[in-house]
This record gives structure tokens, C-alpha cells and sequence, in this order.
């Protein structure tokens, strides 16, 4: 893996997202180029508030963006293959039980290290209205 940072000023209005007059506001934040070796993919461009000023805390965001990419395929995963946002629940009890059962078959098929393309997961979407 290779790994470069370098700071940027970004300038962006107040009021995006909000009624009302804005002014402009300057921040300083960093570029982060992540570059794994050995593979075709393109370089991650992440960008971060988080000072990045050497190797390890570059290492640092892009593991905070890995995980936050994990949290959503784990997301996709419940409301694709097991219709998580088609569920109606009237009672809270039932809704509780629900999101906890799902979160533990999404936790248990993302430490199998299962991904959307395996045969079994397409069955499970298949079986859940998918």
C-alpha cells in the first residue's frame, strides 16, 4: 500500500443546508491518496478535517474509512437481501427483536467474509423479496 497526504483549503458558504444569508468559510483539510498495491483498482481519495501529516495517520483514515465503508455494506446487506425497510412492525418489542436479529446475521455473514456476489447471498435476497 502507498500512501500520500497533503493539506487543502476548501472554501464553501455557511448556509448550505440553511435558510438564511451565509458567508464564506475557509477550512483546512487533507487529501489522503491510497494506492493498494498489486491490484487494479484506482486510488481512494479520501478527504478529512483530520490532520494527516505522516505514515500513521494516514494508516489511521483510511482504516476509519474502511470501517465506515464495512458499516455500509452492512446497511445495503440488511435493507437488500433481507428487506429490513419493507418490514412492518407495530410494536416496539417486535421491531427491537427484528434489528437485532438482523444485525447478527449481518455480522455473522460479513465475518465469513461473504460478499453480495456469493451464490448464497443471492439466494437469501431471492428468499427475502429481492
Amino acid at each position: 500500500m502507498e500512501l500520500a497526504a497533503c493539506p487543502l483549503r476548501v472554501t464553501y458558504w455557511s448556509n448550505v443546508r440553511r435558510q438564511g444569508p451565509g458567508k464564506p468559510v475557509t477550512r483546512e483539510v487533507w487529501l489522503v491518496e491510497v494506492r493498494v498495491l498489486g491490484v487494479g483498482w484506482e486510488p481512494w481519495l479520501l478527504l478529512t478535517d483530520w490532520p494527516t501529516t505522516d505514515a500513521q495517520s494516514a494508516v489511521r483514515i483510511f482504516t476509519m474509512y474502511r470501517q465506515r465503508w464495512s458499516v455500509e455494506d452492512s446497511f445495503k446487506f440488511l435493507k437488500t437481501c433481507l428487506g429490513w425497510e419493507e418490514v412492518q412492525v407495530l410494536d416496539w418489542r417486535g421491531i427491537r427483536t427484528l434489528v437485532a436479529l438482523a444485525w447478527v446475521a449481518a455480522g455473522f455473514l460479513f465475518d465469513l467474509g461473504v460478499t453480495f456476489q456469493w451464490a448464497e447471498v443471492q439466494l437469501l435476497a431471492k428468499l427475502g423479496g429481492s
